[in-house]
């Protein structure tokens, strides 16, 4: 009698939880850039923040509602620029913040907390195009 119920379980949960597709889906061929180490932060960023301007400004649209307190992003800029460890990281988000317009210690936190927050730490977001 157990097995029966358990089947009938699993079969109501999987069909719960699936829901198909109905829309078309439509495909884009991903941009890829040409990106040298050597180059200094503001030239190998620049094509890539160009780019992705739309999509880092909505973001941050979204971001600047969240009600930190204002003295918190001065904390975090003094952390980034003289505890951090990692000073040639704290060179790249600097060059994004000054291509994109963006205060630093915002685009500095929104980024650490998504390396912290990551099992694996992966280094890449992917920005939706639309």
């Amino acid at each position: 009698m157990k097995i029966p119920i358990t089947i009938l379980t699993l079969v109501v949960l999987i069909a719960s939880n699936t829901h198909p597709h109905l829309d078309p889906i439509i495909t884009h061929v991903p941009k890829s850039y040409k990106v040298s180490v050597a180059d200094p932060p503001l030239t190998s960023c620049g094509p890539i923040v160009k780019d992705y301007q739309k999509a880092i400004d909505r973001f941050m649209y979204f971001f600047d509602l969240i009600p930190f307190p204002k003295t918190f992003f001065k904390d975090v800029e003094w952390y980034a620029k003289n505890e951090f460890k990692y000073q040639d990281f704290v060179a790249e988000v600097d060059a994004v913040a000054q291509l994109s317009g963006h205060p630093f210690e915002r685009i500095f936190f929104m980024n650490f907390m998504y390396e912290f927050s990551t099992v694996k730490a992966c280094t890449g977001i992917i920005v939706r195009t639309d």
